[in-house]
């Protein structure tokens, strides 16, 4: 009975419990996936410091779910503790390189800077070709304005210079489904691994009976 019942165990720990910890703990098991975008108006804006733009952006978790399913398949009835936890919640304010038109149709990057300002509490510094985050909470809106300041452009131009914005914001979140991921590894490690391993078992000890 005694042996019986460690058989049992051993057979478990091998069909479960190790695929099972391979998936949550040893196989990666953490992704930073990215909202939605909101990106600069497509519309350029004639004059310098002059730039004032507004969103109000929608931090739900909607679009999180959905990259979710796409790892694993029906993973978004599953994306809630224990099986997937989301953490580390963010917005990123981007610059990816505004640039200046000059009246010949050149272009230029003078030195500037962005001032975004966030839920009418807090500003936040956006420099040429760089990123600012700052934590949020899930399931919120969240309003913020752009608003540019140029510190110079060439002095030998004349006309009109027109600023051209080219920048992102966008919700960030580290999401762990190691859970998800151990308790899908169970069926995978049985098909792919235990279930060929016993047929080829089978195969080499009838072909020892066989001789």
């Amino acid at each position: 009975m005694a042996d019986k019942r460690l058989a049992y165990a051993l057979r478990m720990a091998v069909l479960v419990l190790l695929p099972f910890l391979v998936g949550a703990f040893f196989l990666p098991h953490t992704q930073p996936l990215t909202g939605q975008e909101l990106r600069a108006p497509n519309e350029t804006t004639s004059g310098l410091n002059s730039i004032t733009y507004a969103f109000v952006h929608d931090a739900s978790n909607a679009a999180v779910s959905r990259r979710i399913s796409s790892i694993f398949p029906l993973a978004e009835y599953l994306d809630f503790p224990p099986f997937a936890s989301h953490t580390n919640p963010a917005i990123c304010f981007e610059d990816k390189g505004s640039y200046v038109m000059l009246p010949d149709n050149s272009t230029a990057v003078p030195s500037f800077q962005w001032h975004v300002l966030f839920n009418n509490a807090t500003t936040l510094a956006v420099n040429p070709n760089s990123l600012n985050c700052t934590p949020i909470a899930l399931g919120k809106e969240y309003e913020y304005s752009w608003t540019l300041q140029v510190g110079s452009v060439d002095s030998n131009v004349s006309g009109i210079a027109t600023f051209v914005p080219q920048t992102d914001a966008y919700t960030t979140i580290t999401v762990d489904y190691g859970m998800l991921q151990g308790l899908v590894m169970i069926p995978v490690a049985y098909l792919l691994i235990w279930y060929p391993a016993a047929g080829i078992r089978k195969k080499i000890l009838e072909g020892f009976e066989a001789q």
